[in-house]
């Protein structure tokens, strides 16, 4: 007996030993595992979590730029982007609409659009914040935009980009703060109008990658596009991963869009979780593996403690007991390893419940821990199939409630695009109403200096009448008075002969007078100083003889002109005369005639246009009809636009809301299968009815 008990005291402590050792070492190599994978799963879920928020801000930021754009696509006329004047309203009436739309999102730091400065040779915009006008000098920003200062850098890269783009976080003088912009070229019949953006405040985004813990010393940073560090607590945007050495994270990046690598940054080894965000830009989690892993090193310490310790305590009771077990252990070894292969239907122990030492003791306690574990058993079998129908019921519940609130989302999306774009058409209905109102009175005010025109021509019609008649009559007499006049002008013409003999008479006076100054001037010498006055005379009058003869030569020549003139009009009024008799009278009697048709025709016009201006008046009193219903359905439109804006986003909230709900009705299916898996595994003594 001795030497069974030594034996069975020698396989104990053995036996514990050994399973001592191999429970720490396979708790330690699984504890290793489930901490490296406990940690790669948070690290992925913190990054999805603080990707999605962050996705979220810009997607918000994306459809308000796609909002506007799409608003001044359907009501500005590209036509008129040389127009200030017309510019200058219609950014008046655009900076309405953003006014709006900054009240209802406070998250939007401003909100601004210009048209292209080129082509108008000046700036023409509005820009709000949080509901209030931004105030700007246009002639200043005019010339910033020519030097291409900082403060119209983003209007450069967006039209060289001549797509949406984000820009990089820059300072905000007007707003001392720093944002990132979505900005958006418009496009109007394949012509640049001009470019929209939408700020928000950086420093909200910054804070919250900041404010990500992790670990002891883990922290989070964001890069840009080019891989440059937007946010970071140790580095700026001039530094790159390429710079600092993360070669690693560059590789992964240029894989992946998302995921958790474990590598080597800087000299310190490390998990690395990263997601590339919609805009492009990427968000990186990273934490120490010592960090990860410290905790196992105190887990392996006090597990060698208590193996120890447990080691000690098995030795010493094993010594103590190993006389008086041998016999009874060995029945109740056979319960017991029933018991190790989850069979608790074992009944050699029962002959022992009687006993009041440690082998009754272990009987007794062998006898609750079979009842135990069948009722424990027998209740965790009942809650587990009452666990797995509310599950099954969950997930059909929350199924049920994930396609609602996705269909609800669908519908109300499309219904705000339907309604934004009634908005767009009652707007441009509303203009095209407004030109017509125009054309219309225009074509009113014309139609009456018509009608008034047409009243002026048929007076004038009537009067051409008369006057064509009388003018016929007249013409009959001047051309007899004519005749008459003409015969006894060219008898008169003879008399032109007389000039010849006058202007013969005036070249003698001429010679003569010319000698008289000659001898006057001859005295004049003789006379000396005193006679120096009257050879100024003299010297006068004998150019003044000169100038005669010269006049008269010219008289003469001029009256041989005039004889031939003469002689030659007599020949013309002659034919003129003829023409008059023939052509022009004939010409009179048409004249009266086209008169007559032209005064029938200008009373058939007058009565046109008269009727003409009626119906004008009846369509502007249709149209200030349609313009009133046009404005009460832009008004409609809008508020709905909104309401529905704000309704699918609530249900976006909702839908991701559910699909954690579903995520966790899954796992807890998992656990329910799992539990009834391991309940199958264990056999229990039936209870007596």
């Amino acid at each position: 007996m001795r030497k069974i008990s030594t034996s069975i005291i020698v396989s104990i402590i053995a036996c514990v030993l050994v399973a001592s050792i191999a429970v720490g070492a396979i708790s330690t190599k699984v504890a290793v595992k489930e901490i490296n994978k406990e940690a790669r799963e948070k690290l992925s879920a913190m990054s999805l979590q603080y990707a999605g928020d962050i996705n979220m801000k810009y997607q918000n930021l994306e459809s308000l730029a796609e909002s506007i754009s799409s608003y001044i696509v359907g009501t500005y006329e590209p036509i008129r982007l040389s127009d200030k004047a017309y510019n200058k309203a219609y950014m008046k009436k655009l900076g309405g609409y953003l006014a709006r739309i900054t009240q209802l999102h406070p998250e939007v730091a401003s909100m601004y659009a210009y048209t292209e400065p080129e082509v108008q040779l000046g700036v023409t915009g509005t820009w709000y914040s949080q509901g209030k006008l931004v105030e700007m000098d246009a002639v200043s920003e005019y010339d910033n935009y020519l030097n291409r200062a900082a403060n119209w850098e983003w209007y450069y890269q967006t039209k060289e980009a001549g797509e949406a783009i984000w820009l990089d976080p820059y300072y905000k003088e007007a707003f001392d703060k720093s944002c990132v912009s979505r900005c958006e070229p418009v496009y109007v019949e394949e012509k640049l109008v001009g470019i929209i953006g939408v700020d928000v405040d950086f420093n909200e985004i910054s804070d919250m990658i900041r404010g990500i813990s992790i670990y002891d010393t883990g922290r989070a940073f964001l890069l840009n596009t080019k891989q440059q560090f937007l946010v970071d607590e140790s580095y700026t945007i001039t530094d790159t991963l390429e710079s600092v050495g993360y070669i690693g994270l560059m590789e992964a990046l240029k894989e992946n869009s998302t995921g958790v690598v474990e590598m080597d940054l800087g000299g310190v080894k490390s998990l690395v979780s990263f997601v590339k965000l919609d805009n492009g830009y990427t968000l990186v989690l990273l934490a120490s593996v010592s960090e990860v892993e410290s905790g196992i090193a105190s887990m392996q310490r006090s597990a060698f403690f208590v193996i120890l310790f447990v080691s000690l305590f098995i030795c010493i009771f094993a010594f103590m007991i190993g006389g008086t077990i041998s016999n009874p252990l060995k029945k109740m070894v056979v319960d017991l390893k029933k018991m190790q292969e989850s069979d608790f239907t074992g009944s050699e122990y029962v002959k022992y419940l009687n006993k009041k030492n440690e082998i009754g003791k272990i009987a007794i306690a062998i006898d609750k821990v079979q009842k135990s574990m069948g009722h424990v058993i027998e209740t965790m079998s009942g809650e587990g199939k009452g666990i797995r129908e509310a599950s099954g019921n969950l997930g059909s519940i929350i199924d049920d409630y994930n396609n609602m609130v996705t269909n609800i989302s669908s519908v109300s999306q499309e219904l705000a695009a339907g309604m934004q774009e009634t908005s767009n058409m009652a707007d441009h209905l509303g203009e095209t109403s407004k030109r017509m109102e125009e054309y219309v009175a225009v074509m009113e005010r014309q139609n009456g200096e018509g009608i008034e025109n047409i009243a002026a021509i048929y007076d004038r019609a009537g009067r051409l009448n008369k006057e064509s008649q009388s003018a016929e009559k007249e013409n009959e007499i001047l051309i007899d008075t004519t005749k008459k006049r003409l015969e006894e002008a060219i008898t008169d013409s003879g008399q032109v002969e007389q000039i010849n003999e006058l202007t013969k008479a005036i070249l003698s006076i001429s010679d003569s007078t010319n000698l008289l100054a000659l001898n006057a001037s001859i005295e004049a010498a003789r006379a000396g100083q005193a006679g120096k006055g009257f050879s100024v005379v003299a010297e006068e009058i004998r150019k003044l003889a000169e100038s005669s003869k010269d006049t008269a030569g010219e008289i003469q020549r001029i009256t041989q002109m005039v004889t031939e003139s003469v002689k030659h009009l007599c020949d013309c009024a002659t034919q003129v005369l003829s023409y008059m008799d023939t052509n022009v009278r004939k010409t009179y009697q048409h004249q009266v005639e086209i008169s007559k048709q032209y005064h029938e025709d200008a009373e058939n016009i007058d009565g046109i246009l008269k009727q003409f201006s009626d119906v004008a008046k009846k369509i502007s009193g249709e149209n200030e009809v349609i313009m009133q219903v046009i404005d009460s359905l832009q008004r409609a439109t809008t508020d709905g636009a909104v309401g529905t804006e704000e309704v699918a986003h609530s249900a976006e909230g909702m839908l991701h809301g559910t699909q954690g709900l579903q995520e966790a009705g899954v796992k807890l299916q998992e656990i329910v299968h799992e539990m009834e898996a391991t309940i199958a595994a264990f056999h229990v003594p039936q209870e007596e009815a």
